[in-house]
């Protein structure tokens, strides 16, 4: 079974989001002008690489403000949503990559390193998903890409967490546009 790797970007103060859900500082770094075919920084893209994760967790209000990454999400895996409803029905094509789990954050897990089949899981976010993966004791690594931003208020990454994790760095690096800090978490 592949490693349950938090892969997020973070704000210098901890956030991941501003108070009214905006991530638009935080991700300057992987979004490239329209030249660029799919959309994303050289830095970005060798960060989603195809074959590093089989699937994604993340959240349904994720999900919702993404607006489903109009069915095109930035890590090309199937991706698992947890959610407290799942949809009647979601559209087909691109969609059909999203799966709805509505049994808690075990079950989320259990499906996506399925449908991983030995890779690495991702875990998108958002905070809430992260957290409640942390405190289940279900993740394995944490990657954080840091931007040079200051926040001051907004969706802390970690908070409502019981204060019973630890982090052993294993790397850092830095970007052209972020510092990377890989954790493993110790168990």
């Amino acid at each position: 079974m592949g490693d349950v790797v938090v892969d997020i970007t973070v704000s210098l103060d901890g956030f991941i989001a501003t108070p009214d859900d905006d991530v638009t500082r935080l991700h300057r770094w992987a979004l490239a002008d329209e030249s660029s075919e799919d959309g994303y920084t050289d830095e970005a893209r060798e960060l989603f690489k195809a074959d590093e994760f089989g699937a994604v967790v993340a959240g349904r209000r994720t999900f919702d403000l993404s607006k489903g990454w109009d069915g095109n999400p930035p890590i090309p895996a199937p991706y698992v949503i947890l959610s407290h409803d799942v949809p009647e029905k979601v559209e087909t094509g691109e969609w059909s990559r999203f799966v709805f789990v509505s049994e808690g954050i075990e079950a989320a897990m259990a499906k996506a390193q399925e449908i991983a089949d030995g890779r690495a899981v991702a875990v998108m976010g958002g905070a809430d998903v992260i957290q409640q993966s942390l405190k289940a004791g279900l993740v394995d690594v944490v990657s954080l890409h840091v931007v040079p931003v200051l926040l001051g208020s907004g969706i802390r990454l970690f908070d409502h967490l019981d204060g019973q994790q630890e982090l052993e760095l294993v790397s850092t690096s830095k970007g052209p546009e972020t510092f990377r800090m890989h954790y493993r978490v110790a168990k």
